[in-house]
């Protein structure tokens, strides 16, 4: 043995390294998931063709894919600014949640606007109350340096109890 394992991060990564690990990455999951499908007696190709034609080419999956798959995508992409500076936001998804209230409260309020103008309304308001939803935690780090992990994830089961009721 040559001693201690050595993790490094690499200055320069390598631009087929870039395309290739994600490739990889679903290759994998995609073969881990076809082992697993084979054991439990269900065929892997009938599978994967099932879970196609429900998510793209039967009448509305697309649309439908892309309405689901909008909720995830809007709490992550905001967590991209976040780690890039370096802070922790585990609240996108009471964020997200009272957005959808702002939005539908501009949505209800302004209902007789133009549509263009009424749907950039409702994203404006949807954006704003997120916005301050977020700003609680934030405040709270800022001045009581509570954690903001814990105040995020605990706003979160604050705005879906507030959404559900």
């Amino acid at each position: 043995m040559t001693g201690p394992l050595h993790i490094e991060r690499r200055l320069d990564t390598p631009k087929w390294l870039k395309v290739a690990v994600p490739f990889a990455s679903i290759l994998l999951a995609a073969i881990i998931v076809a082992i697993l499908l084979a054991a439990t007696g269900h065929n892997p190709f009938s599978t994967y063709h099932q879970m196609y034609s429900a998510s793209v080419t039967a009448d509305g999956a697309l649309t439908s894919t892309f309405v689901y798959a909008t909720r995830c995508c809007s709490p992550a992409s905001v967590q991209l600014f976040a780690f890039r500076m370096r802070t922790w936001n585990i609240g996108g998804e009471g964020q997200l949640y009272m957005g959808a209230v702002g939005a539908s409260a501009v949505g209800l309020v302004l209902g007789d606007w133009p549509r263009p103008l009424l749907i950039i309304a409702m994203v404006i308001g949807g954006a704003l109350a997120g916005m301050l939803w977020a700003c609680i935690p934030a405040l709270l780090r800022a001045y009581l340096r509570t954690n903001e992990i814990l105040t995020s994830l605990m706003l979160n089961y604050v705005a879906g109890f507030s959404c559900t009721t």
